[in-house]
């Protein structure tokens, strides 16, 4: 999404989100209540006036076929969710990339986040406490190209489907589909996060992630006691762990997350035992600095500052199917 309300992704699919429904049974994300349609506003407050304006707009518009999610269009792209025919998701995909998921004993072990079919990241389940996820692994790739004649390029292309079918299905890149004349030949590891998490009853209260050089960040929620419309609904920036400051392994509604020392608030409106508004507040400290110029060394230095308070306040609006 290209506003201040969510930039969640399908990693590359334009970093728009990333979906999977993780749970240790059947994966399916068929809640009591279905969202229908999401709106969001925001405005910003800078030393108690209003700087910034954005109002109450459509964010997202989720469509069912019975109780299967099968599109969700954005203000930017529309998002298709195929099934196999037990009902399994498969695959969550746009125009620009897409996610497959793979399935062990008949539960939900990866999925894999491809770019022109070409595998860039992928998340895996490492650990599981009952049908509780504890771990996973985050896992990005890098690509080396190669170029090949433009000539050769056209003759492949003619054949590409025969040809490029086991290829593509090892998450290999022609780009030749696209008219370009070099592949994608070798992937390579960039690196790997490790995802630990913690449980309070049915929400979880820790995210720990560790990273390959040794550093390592928590997360850390508290909930309210309603139930979470995005409960198994996993589509969230791989960064965050959160949607709307809703955790999709947690039951309950985050109503406050400390992310790195940065502490949010959400409040909620409901109707019976689920939310219908949320309401986050973000307030923030900065300073603006006055400079002078020393007229002799021509040395530029600070001849004041003036402190600066910003509130940051977004609501998200769900309505429900009837």
């Amino acid at each position: 999404m290209k506003n201040s309300f969510k930039y969640c992704v399908l990693i590359v699919l334009s970093f728009s989100f990333l979906g999977i429904f993780f749970s240790c049974h059947k994966p399916e994300y068929n809640p009591e209540r279905k969202i229908s349609k999401i709106y969001a506003d925001l405005t910003t407050i800078t030393n108690g006036e209003i700087t910034y304006s954005f109002p109450k707009t459509l964010h997202e518009e989720w469509i069912w076929e019975k109780d299967k999610l099968v599109q969700i269009n954005t203000m930017d792209f529309e998002y298709l969710f195929i099934y196999d025919k037990n009902s399994y998701l498969i695959e969550v995909s746009s125009d620009i990339a897409k996610i497959v998921f793979e399935y062990k004993d008949k539960m939900l072990h990866k999925m894999k986040v491809l770019h022109e079919n070409a595998e860039v990241m992928s998340l895996e389940v490492t650990k599981v406490a009952g049908k509780k996820i504890t771990q996973l692994r985050e896992s990005h790739f890098d690509w080396k190209s190669s170029t090949i004649p433009k000539e050769l390029a056209q003759m492949l292309s003619a054949v590409s489907r025969c040809c490029f079918s086991e290829a593509i299905n090892d998450g290999i890149n022609t780009s030749i589909a696209y008219g370009l004349n070099h592949v994608k030949t070798t992937k390579s590891l960039a690196y790997t996060i490790m995802w630990d998490l913690s449980y309070i009853n049915d929400n979880v209260t820790t995210i720990k992630k560790s990273f390959d050089d040794g550093y390592s960040t928590s997360y850390n929620y508290q909930y309210d006691s309603k139930l979470n419309p995005f409960f198994r609904y996993y589509i969230q920036d791989a960064s965050e762990g959160t949607l709307f400051g809703m955790i999709p392994f947690s039951k309950n509604n985050v109503i406050t997350a400390d992310e790195e020392g940065n502490l949010s608030h959400y409040e909620y409106e409901y109707d019976g035992n689920f939310p219908v508004i949320q309401r986050r507040v973000e307030t923030n400290t900065d300073f603006e600095y006055e400079y002078i110029q020393n007229p002799i060394t021509g040395e530029w230095l600070i001849n004041g500052t003036t402190e600066i308070e910003q509130k940051i306040i977004a609501k998200f609006y769900f309505e429900y199917l009837k």
